[in-house]
């Protein structure tokens, strides 16, 4: 009898993992000057023993940069095949629009 095994997920450095914090910056206030206001609780965080492991970074990103990153491809698929249903509906109502106003032979 076959089964299935299901084994843990096996981390190496060579994966990278993603911590995400939110922020909201006032109007006015550019993505580097905060990044220049953090990295120095940052750096300082990453002094104190066993807090984070050596190769973490700082970097700041759009709220949008996550979904577009990974959804890009599959939201541009999806937005044409939309816009590609919406001419082919438009094309049928102008066809039906176009009947109803030709003389009945």
């Amino acid at each position: 009898m076959d089964g299935d095994v299901y084994l843990p997920l096996k981390l190496s450095s060579s994966q990278a993992i993603e911590y995400g914090v939110m922020i909201k910056l006032k109007p006015g206030i550019t993505r580097a000057a905060a990044a220049a206001e953090l990295q120095p609780l940052f750096s300082s965080s990453l002094k104190r023993p066993g807090s984070f492991p050596k190769q973490y970074k700082l970097e700041l990103r759009t709220i949008s940069y996550r979904y577009m990153h990974e959804l890009g491809g599959t939201l541009a698929l999806l937005f044409g095949a939309v816009g590609l249903l919406l001419a082919i509906g438009c094309g049928n109502v102008s066809i039906l629009l176009w009947r109803a106003e030709q003389p009945a032979a």
